[in-house]
């Protein structure tokens, strides 16, 4: 009997010790960590996805709060027209190009000398086309313009090193506006 309770006092002192381990390294162990990858490369879209009508000269592309820009190509080796409508709210950027019409800044246009250029729609229709929206997560390039709808809802505009972005409560920055 002096065996078989010497083994059982063992067998129950070697059960402890054992517990008291896998319980002390438990507590020492790092939890497992899952991350997120919300750096992921947005979706290019194709550009005739943003054809009006099937017509390859006129592209339009929708995004929210009712921005919206538009590309007229005017041919091989030409610079074509473009333009965006905005809605903004929060900090208005000055007028880049002022047409003497007293309305703020609600456009942006394509200057070769400062890049993205605010300006105010002049009533004139040019970017009446409404376009496929380009919806959070998706990029797509029209002739030398990319555009990018982020994951959070922030639109951006790029083109030969320049940039316009529209927060997704309408606050406009550029590369020579910040708020």
């Amino acid at each position: 009997m002096k065996t078989t309770r010497a083994t059982l006092a063992a067998t129950v002192t070697a059960a402890l010790a054992l517990a008291a381990c896998s319980t002390e390294e438990e507590f020492l162990e790092e939890p497992e960590q899952v991350l997120v990858d919300d750096t992921s490369a947005p979706v290019e879209r194709d550009p005739e996805d943003f054809t009006m009508n099937g017509e390859p000269s006129v592209y339009a592309v929708s995004f929210n709060r009712g921005t919206k820009c538009a590309y007229f190509d005017k041919g091989p080796g030409r610079d074509g027209y473009f333009a965006c409508d905005l809605d903004l709210s929060g900090e208005i950027p000055p007028l880049d190009h002022d047409a003497g019409i007293d309305t703020p800044t609600d456009s942006v246009l394509w200057d070769d000398e400062i890049g993205f250029a605010t300006t105010h729609d002049t009533g004139g229709g040019e970017i009446d086309p409404i376009g496929e929206t380009l919806a959070p997560g998706e990029q797509v390039t029209i002739s030398s313009y990319t555009f990018t709808h982020d994951k959070d809802g922030t639109v951006r505009g790029e083109r030969d090193g320049h940039w316009f972005e529209v927060s997704p409560d309408g606050q406009y920055a550029s590369d020579h506006f910040s708020p």
